[in-house]
């Protein structure tokens, strides 16, 4: 069977094996044109006992570069699939999977500035439900931690930018004072 033309099935299949998965099969199905697809291979990665199949080991910032990529295809595409999440869902995987990668790998610049760089292409491109998305589901919980704000603040540099950014900003404190009460 050819991995680019795997069926649900077929991978759901795979899963319940205890064989390796490659490496490469994980990379054709995050890269797959059928977000349910898509989506097993996110599972896959964010599964430890699954992710211990994969042969080689991704690096982990290949794995959530890997991880990025479904999460802003589930926010475009917005599917309540089988195993695709919700664009509500995604954004909170997306906001935990930023949160941890910023706590435990040190905050990598690199990582740091391609998320911040996809959000703010994501935000653009995206329709009146995908900015509100964006700012209610990500950036609102990001700007709870103020270093985290700063790594947007170039948002206030572009018109069409700093509205979200703003409105996120807002959000974020009336959290942060709610919490506080």
């Amino acid at each position: 069977m050819s991995s680019s033309n795997i069926s649900l099935q077929e991978i759901e299949d795979i899963l319940q094996k205890s064989e390796p998965i490659s490496l490469s099969q994980i990379k054709q199905w995050i890269h797959s044109s059928d977000l349910e697809i898509q989506a097993i291979a996110y599972y896959i990665l964010t599964s430890p006992r699954l992710v211990q199949r994969i042969t080689p080991s991704p690096s982990p910032n290949e794995a959530y570069t890997d991880c990025i990529t479904y999460l802003l295809q589930a926010i475009v595409k917005n599917k309540d699939g089988q195993w695709a999440n919700t664009r509500y869902e995604a954004g909170a995987n997306l906001v935990q999977l930023f949160q941890w990668h910023w706590n435990a790998m040190g905050r990598p610049q690199s990582l740091v500035k391609e998320i911040e760089t996809q959000l703010k292409e994501l935000y653009k491109a995206g329709d009146p439900e995908v900015k509100l998305c964006v700012i209610t589901a990500i950036l609102e919980h990001l700007f709870l931690e103020n270093e985290i704000t700063n790594v947007f603040v170039t948002w206030m540099d572009d018109p069409e930018l700093r509205s979200g950014y703003e409105e996120a900003l807002g959000y974020a404190r009336t959290l942060t004072e709610a919490r506080t009460r």
